[in-house]
């Protein structure tokens, strides 16, 4: 078992309320699930009794932050043969306005 100083609690949760969660729950185990993005959670109650939950996963930061598909799309055959300036301003005239996360117009790097 984790030290006490390591359990993460909850904002205003105190060390009683995770004492008094510890009386009640015997184990926790985490189930898979057919669906990547969600995970199952199975509790073993002290009482003898279980519960099951689904819980979306939370999203890997490279993931969330992927590149839309029809900008790979346009990069993919354009790439190995075609300069970055090039690249930035087909990009830029396939969406106008927005480049990619920060949703600025796309600018040439210096």
């Amino acid at each position: 078992m984790a030290p006490q100083s390591a359990l993460k609690r909850l904002p205003g949760e105190t060390v009683e309320h995770a004492r008094w969660w510890r009386t009640l729950i015997a184990d926790v185990t985490l189930l898979p699930e057919q669906r990547p993005d969600h995970v199952r959670i199975g509790i073993r109650w002290h009482t003898g009794t279980t519960s099951e939950l689904t819980a979306g996963r939370p999203v890997h930061p490279s993931t969330a932050k992927r590149s839309p598909d029809a900008a790979v799309e346009l990069i993919k055959p354009l790439g190995p043969a075609t300069r970055n300036d090039d690249l930035v301003r087909q990009l830029s005239a396939a969406a106008p306005g927005r480049a990619g996360r920060c949703n600025r117009p796309l600018a040439r790097s210096r």
